[in-house]
């Protein structure tokens, strides 16, 4: 940290401490281990949150899970005999527990109930489990920190997967702690808490990790770097126990901001949250309190739900576990009705066009087919709320709550949220790695990807630079990058098809994706080895790729060309 200027200084507010009602300062086993025999309150770690924006957040020494609301108060959801460290609730739901004491658990948040997921490695208990993360594909990456340090560095870093196979992928850690999973699931970085590092573990396609390294050294400090998060810009956010700052780190290391504790100096974990997922909240474990501060990028959202297996220690026994996940198409969907009048009202607003000024009465019947004494009354409420303005001459305009909303979704679009899924149903769909780029200049740069199942396939990662060579990708944002479009673009049939143009060995398919007012968002494309993505396979992935591309644009807020 030495090397560089100090970054520019983010500070915090006390969010919500942990009432009164709860603290009973006393000694426990954990705090005689941990805390030299001193009595503790509490020891506050693992903030998460769930789908109804409450903040969950264990205490170590005491066993026991609180829940926060929006508004800052607190319930005890669970007290149990363990020491639970992590936690990370799951797209389905479900609540992960790493119990330094137990093992991997799972807690009920309807009746607080915490009851065994994995509490054994191959019949051997754990050293102590710390943290946990899940990759893209579902599968849990988490830390088996127990006593480790300099003087045994033997931590650990585990893969369950979603066919229940654990991996000991590191064994080697002086004090594994927080850990988090690059987007494409290449590396993971963990926090090695006693030598003041945040290591970066490549992963790769055979489940293996070679070439450990050190991604970046902390100055130092009484402990080290602990929780850690990603954001949306890929940068990396590390909680500094000991010396009350959450550092945000840039891909490449380079320190860009310290936010600093406004309460006690143990800065223990962190998590994203707020409406915008811009809002940064942090676990202060000395004061037993939550910090919270706004910052520009918001936080990564969630990979999509996977099913998850794990082996189940029952009575001195292991048993096979298989947790199914229920998905967004294997959901009941509630037999609703809509509301006729809302149904009215927003066809009148969906009325107004680009180019507009004041639409007439007369237009706007015509327009929606809606009698006049009809939009005169939803125009009145929709009036008084913001939404239309009736000028003198009796004629309509759009209202300034509209353009508020607007304000609202654009801070909110994030495009990954819409990428990502359409690029893992091409892949499912197709069996061929799918890929989203976009023109950088005389480069074309690979902003979302999902890799192929096969082992055989052309190895891109997120973030690389590829030049705008003859490749269809390059063909379609070079033509339809281009403003305003070429002739050409008219009558040019897509997707477009190459083979062997930049790799002899590789193929490649693409197709324009476009946004709000006919603007050109990227290229969607399918790539593979020439042997299987052949002119006949792209023939048969064509209306595929056509059809995601097209509910990818229509999620964009665009228009796709048809004919």
């Amino acid at each position: 940290m030495s090397f560089f200027a100090p970054p520019p200084r983010i500070e915090t507010e006390v969010f919500t401490r942990l009432p009164d009602r709860y603290r009973k300062s006393r000694r426990s086993a954990w705090s005689d281990a941990n805390r030299a025999g001193r009595p503790v309150d509490s020891f506050l770690e693992g903030p998460s949150f769930d789908r109804q924006g409450r903040l969950y957040v264990t205490d170590i020494p005491f066993g026991r899970v609180f829940r926060i609301s929006a508004e800052g108060e607190w319930e005890q959801v669970a007290e149990y005999d363990g020491w639970p460290n992590g936690l990370k609730i799951h797209r389905d739901g479900r609540i992960f527990i790493t119990d330094y004491k137990r093992g991997i658990m799972l807690l009920d948040p309807g009746s607080g109930q915490v009851t065994p997921f994995l509490e054994t490695a191959r019949s051997e208990s754990f050293k102590g489990v710390n943290d946990l993360a899940f990759g893209p594909g579902g599968e849990m990456y988490f830390t088996d920190q127990g006593q480790t340090g300099l003087q045994d560095p033997t931590g650990r870093v585990y893969r369950l997967g979603t066919d229940g196979r654990l991996d000991l992928l590191i064994g080697t850690v002086p004090s594994p702690n927080g850990i988090v999973v690059a987007l494409d699931a290449s590396f993971l970085l963990v926090a090695v808490t006693r030598a003041n590092q945040i290591w970066r573990l490549p992963l790769h396609a055979d489940g293996s990790v070679t070439k450990a390294s050190i991604f970046c050294h902390l100055h130092g400090g009484p402990s080290g770097p602990d929780g850690l998060a990603l954001d949306a810009e890929g940068c990396l956010l590390v909680a500094h126990a000991g010396f009350g700052t959450v550092w945000r780190l840039s891909p490449r290391a380079e320190p860009l901001a310290r936010i600093a504790s406004c309460a006690g100096w143990s800065t223990t974990n962190l998590a994203f949250g707020g409406p915008e997922g811009r809002d940064l909240f942090i676990t202060e474990s000395e004061t037993g309190s939550i910090l919270r501060t706004t910052l520009e990028v918001p936080g990564l959202p969630l990979p999509p739900p996977r099913p998850l297996t794990a082996r189940v220690a029952c009575r001195g026994r292991e048993r096979p576990l298989t947790v199914a996940v229920m998905t967004t198409q294997t959901r009941p969907k509630a037999s609703l009705e809509g509301v006729a009048s809302a149904g009215r009202a927003l066809t009148l607003l969906s009325a107004f066009r680009k180019g507009d000024d004041a639409i007439t009465l007369a237009e706007l019947t015509a327009r929606t087919g809606l009698v006049k004494t009809t939009i005169m009354r939803l125009a009145i409420t929709m009036e008084a709320h913001g939404y239309l303005i009736r000028l003198a001459d009796g004629s309509y305009r759009l209202g300034a709550e509209l353009f508020r909303l607007g304000a609202v979704y654009q801070q909110s679009f994030r495009v990954e949220a819409h990428v990502m899924p359409a690029l893992e149903r091409l892949v499912a769909e197709t069996s061929e790695s799918a890929s989203f780029y976009v023109r950088s200049g005389e480069h074309r740069l690979c902003l979302y990807r999902v890799d192929s199942p096969h082992r055989l396939r052309l190895h891109v990662r997120q973030g690389d630079m590829l030049p705008m060579d003859n490749s269809a990708i390059a063909h379609v944002l070079r033509m339809f990058g281009t403003v305003p479009l070429p002739p050409e673009a008219a009558s040019t049939r897509v997707p477009l098809y190459t083979g062997g143009e930049r790799d002899p060995h590789v193929a490649g398919m693409a197709t324009p994706v476009f946004g709000p007012g006919e603007s050109f968002a990227g290229a969607l494309c399918l790539t593979g080895p020439v042997t299987r993505l052949t002119r006949e396979a792209a023939g048969t992935a064509s209306p595929i790729l056509l059809q995601v591309a097209a509910d990818l644009t229509r999620s964009l807020g665009g228009v796709f060309p048809t004919g």
